[in-house]
């Protein structure tokens, strides 16, 4: 499952990388930014799912496996009633 997304950092200035990475250390995350967090700042232009920025293609995911009957509403429907009685 794949999904294609676009984006345009601002010009960023020396200063502005080092307090970046100062105050997220984004050292670990792909494409050393933390886009659920303060790295979304670091864009200008984001075209597409931030769930596939973030390397989940949720809703191809999703379709996915609604097409092969594997979830449906009735599904959730259930797991979730039966969280709801715990």
């Amino acid at each position: 499952y794949s999904e294609t997304v676009e984006l345009k950092m601002h010009d960023l200035s020396e200063g502005e990388i080092k307090n970046y990475v100062e105050m997220e250390n984004p050292i670990n995350a792909a494409g050393s930014y933390k886009f659920e967090s303060l790295g979304c700042h670091l864009f200008s232009y984001v075209n597409g799912s931030s769930h596939t920025v973030r390397g989940m293609p949720l809703i191809p995911l999703l379709n996915a496996l609604r097409d092969l009957d594997v979830i449906g509403l009735e599904w959730i429907y259930e797991k979730w009633s039966t969280f709801q009685n715990i």
